[in-house]
């Protein structure tokens, strides 16, 4: 903790001389003082131009900033829409890929079963031609 508090104390006094010297070189050197003095005019009035501009203009601007605030609402609340449309349809067509996939596997399963009957039965047949077949020899 006092390690801090002196590098802490170190700081503000390095601080306090540059910003003196920084005083010292501004107040003895003409030039740089009128250059100082010259810029805080400059901004002054640039201040006095941006109020009197904001002053004479206030309804308007007003005016614009409700307009595009609700320009925006109405964006807003059109995508907000949009979004709820495709949630829904994203829903229809989960809802129809799931119904495709069942019927699809109950398709599959009914072509195998018939198949398989098919295979079973043309089985039979041949066993039974095989002996009938055999026994006429």
């Amino acid at each position: 903790m006092d390690r801090d508090n002196e590098t802490n104390n170190i700081s503000r006094v390095v601080s306090l001389t540059i910003g003196g010297a920084s005083l010292l070189t501004l107040l003895l050197s003409r030039k740089t003082r009128e250059k100082v003095i010259g810029g805080v005019k400059q901004t002054a009035v640039k201040v006095n131009e941006a109020s009197k501009f904001l002053a004479e203009n206030r309804e308007e601007l007003i005016f614009q900033a409700k307009k595009t605030s609700n320009e925006l609402s109405s964006f807003l609340k059109t995508a907000n829409e949009d979004i709820q449309f495709i949630k829904e349809r994203a829903g229809h067509l989960r809802e129809a890929a799931e119904s495709m996939k069942d019927t699809t596997k109950t398709t599959t399963a009914g072509i195998k079963e018939l198949k398989d009957r098919t295979s079973l039965h043309d089985v039979s047949e041949t066993t039974t031609y095989e002996r009938n077949n055999d026994t006429s020899s």
